[in-house]
């Protein structure tokens, strides 16, 4: 037989191969995925960027993606991206910055989520503040109702303070 041939054949081998261990495996595997069920879902949540207080709408929109990182690599919920939301929001005829209880419920609706949060985050005096309100939107109920200040620098806010936050915001406690 010429090579290329063979290497045909040896491939073929090794599929055959491949197909008798799944029919012989893939049963098994299929009953303990059965038995011992599908992975948790993780809860959809969703925010517009925060307000901005006495700051850049352009820091306000990086510290809310800041936030919206740190939730999502938490692993507790499944974080919509802001430029979705925001996109899908303007499509519907909603404001892209929601900042009432209201408008969050029709967000989340929209969106398809189970929690949704507006806040600020800026400076009052010469202090930074982030504050947040979750809400449950099946029920409408405040769940999370989070204010931080924070009296040190602009570094510290954004490496820490924010970070932080979100893992309250996803009630995960850091080790000290």
């Amino acid at each position: 037989l010429p090579f290329y041939r063979l290497n045909d054949i040896l491939a073929s081998m090794n599929a055959l191969r491949l197909d008798l261990l799944f029919r012989q495996y893939g049963i098994i595997i299929f009953s303990l995925y059965c038995a011992f069920g599908a992975p948790p879902v993780k809860p959809t949540f969703g925010f517009t960027v925060l307000k901005a207080n006495g700051i850049d709408p352009y820091d306000a929109t990086v510290y809310s993606q800041i936030l919206r990182n740190t939730m999502d690599d938490a692993g507790v919920y499944q974080c919509l991206e802001l430029s979705d939301i925001s996109m899908r929001l303007t499509e519907q005829g909603l404001p892209d910055q929601c900042t009432d209880a209201h408008c969050a419920i029709a967000a989340g609706q929209i969106l398809g989520v189970d929690f949704f949060g507006f806040g600020t985050i800026g400076i009052v005096g010469k202090a930074f503040l982030i504050s947040m309100q979750v809400i449950e939107v099946r029920t409408g109920r405040i769940v999370r109702d989070i204010s931080k200040f924070h009296n040190g620098n602009k570094s510290a806010f954004e490496q820490k303070v924010i970070p932080r936050f979100a893992l309250e915001l996803s009630n995960i406690k850091k080790k000290k």
